[in-house]
């Protein structure tokens, strides 16, 4: 009951998967999902499993945790 009035009270969200394990390459976590779908602006790790598992999402809501790292 109260997860809803938490993320009422949120401005951006940082899901992660944050480092470089093998593991946090392989997932996506729940918590960006529920962000994601109640429309908050989220911010999410570049990795194969994140860009696959949310290929289709509406990107308007998503940043790019690597995007814009520069060389």
């Amino acid at each position: 009951k109260k997860l809803p009035l938490f993320y009422q009270t949120i401005d951006l969200f940082l899901a992660g998967p944050f480092g470089s394990s093998t593991k946090a390459k392989k997932v996506l976590p729940a918590k960006a999902i529920e962000a994601l779908a109640v429309g908050i602006p989220t911010i999410i790790a570049k990795t194969p499993a994140t860009q696959r598992l949310l290929l289709n999402y509406n990107k308007t809501s998503i940043i790019w945790l690597n995007e814009n790292t520069p060389n």
